[in-house]
Order: structure tokens, then sequence, then C-alpha cells
């Protein structure tokens, strides 16, 4: 939330652009929404809107004519792609494992690899796959061949299915040579990832994410 907010604002900006933040809270009831949007129909030229739900940002489309772009997810996922580009990688050949359970993060990488054709797999306990993916129950089994590991917000509520699942050093070597680690965000240490898998050369969770201002400035644009 805070990251979208920044960058998007610093995009903003440095397009010449006057961001204006509004909270969900600002925009009034859920059943005055429609109207509400109407109204800043007036004065905005675009909406980038933060929701868990992509739903929920085609559903605002149809109230307001300015074009909505959903932020979150859907541009971190192509902030990684984008980010293994710039690194001089073939995003259309390399192999993808996706950590967590079906949610905003594992959405959005469905989505890129259905777009793209990408080879993606999902490591999670059974019960939280995300539909029409391929899928493994097994973590060592799972990162061997692969090139980017990304991982979704493991659920505070389920800790202990999703122990075996934390990435670490060790994990990660055994992944293909030149493999990555970027972790979706928000993760905790000790929880989705393990230190000694972000003070490894695997990490490149900041790296990318420097990406973002550049990949958000594009889509404004377009």
């Amino acid at each position: 939330y805070l990251l979208a907010r920044v960058t998007f604002q610093t995009s903003v900006r440095r397009l010449g652009g006057d961001p204006i933040w509004i909270t969900p809270s600002a925009l009034g009831d859920p059943e005055n929404l429609q109207q509400t949007l109407a109204y800043l129909d007036n004065w905005v030229d675009l909406v980038v809107l933060y929701h868990p739900d992509p739903d929920h940002g085609f559903q605002l489309a149809q109230w307001i004519q300015a074009p909505v772009l959903q932020a979150g997810s859907p541009c971190a996922v192509l902030g990684d792609l984008y980010g293994l580009m710039k690194r001089g990688r073939d995003i259309l050949n390399e192999q993808y494992l996706f950590c967590g359970p079906a949610g905003p993060q594992g959405n959005a990488w469905q989505e890129a690899a259905a777009t793209l054709d990408l080879s993606l797999t999902q490591c999670c306990p059974a019960g939280y796959a995300l539909p029409d993916l391929p899928v493994s129950h097994d973590l060592p089994t799972a990162i061997q061949g692969k090139d980017l590991i990304c991982t979704g917000a493991y659920p505070r509520e389920n800790q202990e299915a999703f122990r075996p699942y934390q990435i670490t050093a060790q994990i990660l070597a055994q992944a293909n040579p030149g493999a990555l680690l970027s972790p979706g965000l928000p993760f905790t240490q000790g929880v989705e990832v393990a230190q000694n898998a972000v003070t490894s050369p695997y990490f490149v969770g900041y790296d990318f994410k420097k990406n973002l201002v550049q990949l958000e400035q594009a889509l404004l644009l377009h």
C-alpha cells in the first residue's frame, strides 16, 4: 500500500502531473460511489486504484470515463518481468515458481503467465492452489529447474501449514544457476523468506522494485 502510493505519486509528479490521494473512506458509502465518481470525472484525467480484487477496477471503470489503472500486484509482476529484461534475460523462456496461496499476487502472476504464455508453477499446501495452474506441494522438488522465484503473502492464520514453504538460501541453491528471488510485497523475514535468502546473491527484491517508477510512468503515458 505504502510503496504503491509513493511510486505512483512520484511517477505522476515526474511526468508533470498533479497526484491527488483519496482514501476509501473519503469516497463515501459504497452505494454512493458511482455518483462520487461521476463528479470526479469532471476533474481527473486518470484513476489509479489499489484494491486486492481486480474485478473492483473493472467495476469502477464502468462508472467513470477516465482510464482506471490497477496498482499493487499487477504492477509488481510487470516490474519483476521488466527487471529480468533489464538483465538481458528472455522472459518468455524463463521458468517461474510462485510460492504462496491463491490471492492478489498469485492471480497477477497467473494472468501474466496466461497473457505471455509463461511457464509458471505454484507451490503451496493443499487447499491453497490457484485454479488451472500446475501446482506442487513439495518446495525442494518444485524449485528445481526454476529461474525466478516469487512469493505471495502467507496466511498468518495458518503459519504452521506454510512453514515448509519458507524460501531459504539452501532451497534456492537447488534452482537453476543464476536463479533469482523477488518476493511479493509485503513479505516477512522468517515467514515467507528466511533472512539468509534476503542477504544472498539470489535476492533481487530491492533492485527490481526500483524499476517501478519507470514502469508506472510507461503505463500512465499509455
